[in-house]
């Protein structure tokens, strides 16, 4: 067994050590290393298949937070590196010599681990991103009424000003012609006054004349019954 750590929680991983000679398609010149939670921080892009020549995997994003995986499957393959013997050098134990100059690749149980904790990280991203979209959207929409209602209190504002001053205009109108039909009235009445007095003032001295012309009538008539 080997320590190593998947994120930051350090681990013993029992590695299987290979003996014998190593077929040529398991001979690789990459260095593998312990994964770590910065190679395994985000979705990968591919998986290695065939011969163990892959660079390690490719993350885009982080995920949310780094599951802990349990300790039965982390378990790491270890294959030697290029050039290595397959007895050991010093005369001790073929595992020990190929498990201290091996290297690792990661194990298919903790591909599939972090494959699914990343899966379950992006819906929990997912479903936050849309949790705020969704209140950004609220908050733009509310945002919008309240200028619409700002924007119609200030029309019915302009639209009430408007009338007050038509309605003054008409009012002003109205005075006016008030004061021209009073001035008319006033003119005839005038009028109809002088036509009343001239008309009492012509019957007046028409009365007076026949009064006096009856008078001198009847002066005449006694005088003449006389003589």
């Amino acid at each position: 067994a080997m320590s190593g750590a998947i994120g930051t929680t350090p681990i013993s991983v029992p590695v299987r050590a290979t003996s014998g000679a190593v077929p040529a398609q398991y001979v690789t010149s990459a260095a593998y290393t312990t994964t770590t939670q910065a190679a395994v921080a985000a979705a990968p892009v591919a998986y290695a298949t065939g011969a163990h020549t892959a660079a390690g995997y490719a993350y885009s994003s982080a995920p949310a937070a780094a599951p802990v995986m349990p300790v039965a499957s982390q378990a790491r393959y270890t294959y030697p590196s290029p050039g290595m013997s397959s007895t050991p050098a010093d005369g001790a134990s073929s595992s020990s010599a190929e498990a201290d100059r091996g290297v690792e690749i990661p194990d298919v149980q903790i591909v599939r681990f972090w494959k699914k904790a990343y899966a379950k990280s992006l819906d929990a991203q997912l479903e936050q991103g849309t949790r705020m979209l969704e209140q950004q959207n609220e908050v733009q929409k509310q945002a919008l009424v309240q200028a619409a209602d700002m924007k119609k209190q200030q029309y019915f504002m302009q639209v009430d000003q408007q009338l007050k001053a038509q309605e003054m205009s008409v009012d002003q109108q109205a005075n006016y012609q008030l004061m021209g039909l009073q001035q008319a009235a006033h003119e005839r009445r005038a009028l109809l006054e002088q036509q009343a007095n001239a008309a009492i003032l012509d019957y007046e001295q028409k009365r007076v004349q026949d009064e006096f012309a009856r008078t001198q009538y009847d002066y005449q008539r006694k005088a003449a019954q006389k003589q």
